[in-house]
């Protein structure tokens, strides 16, 4: 536990640095704030910290990154740095340099940086918070992010296998009742299984988790 990167990462100012940087809803920060303070415990719940560790990763890849005053002072001292630099060395007189550059062409310019910039913070951050990217049980693969229904059937119908339709289709992790279980795993049907002590939820118009199986409906009785 001491050496575990998955841990250190909450133990340090790298994940309050995506909390400012990204949008997030008060239960997300919850969820996150959870695994700040069990790794700071010498026996941390690794099941807070892969449910926050699946929440960054979904945060980063499909949110826009948060432009702060500082990023712009940041940009702005750069510039007036790199002014006093050019300053130094004497420039050729040429006709290009005579002419005004447009305000397009800075535009142009503005976005390529920024979106480089963007880029490689989204690389160094998605290098923190990993995972690998399904969990194969007895033949059923579960996936640590969260998705809609739409997109949980499309997930499994790229792998050439079907949603759940009872718990005992993947017991494995529907009957489990961990934290993962909490916030429950997409049915066929496009309801919300939770483990096995809390039965089936109503359809929920937001994301679950996901478990993919070869063939689903173990258990239900056939009249």
């Amino acid at each position: 536990m001491k050496n575990n990167p998955q841990i250190d990462f909450y133990r340090t100012g790298a994940v309050h640095t995506i909390l400012k940087r990204y949008d997030f809803n008060d239960n997300e920060k919850k969820i996150v704030h959870a695994a700040i303070l069990t790794a700071k415990r010498d026996n941390p719940n690794m099941v807070l910290i892969e449910k926050s560790d699946a929440l960054l990763r979904m945060v980063t890849s499909s949110r826009p990154v948060i432009v702060t005053e500082e990023d712009i002072d940041e940009l702005a001292l750069k510039k007036e740095s790199s002014k006093l630099k050019m300053a130094d060395y004497p420039q050729p007189e040429t006709k290009f340099f005579k002419k005004p550059v447009d305000k397009s062409t800075i535009a142009l310019i503005s976005v390529l940086v920024w979106g480089a910039l963007v880029l490689t913070a989204n690389q160094i951050m998605g290098d923190h918070v990993s995972l690998s990217p399904k969990i194969v049980k007895n033949g059923a693969e579960g996936y640590p992010e969260l998705y809609t229904f739409t997109e949980a059937k499309k997930l499994c119908s790229e792998k050439n296998k079907v949603l759940p339709l009872t718990v005992n289709d993947a017991e494995d992790f529907l009957g489990m009742p961990d934290e993962r279980n909490t916030q429950g795993y997409w049915s066929n049907k496009g309801e919300v299984i939770y483990n096995l002590a809390k039965g089936y939820g109503d359809k929920i118009e937001q994301k679950h988790y996901v478990v993919c199986v070869d063939t689903n409906g173990k258990g239900i009785i056939h009249f």
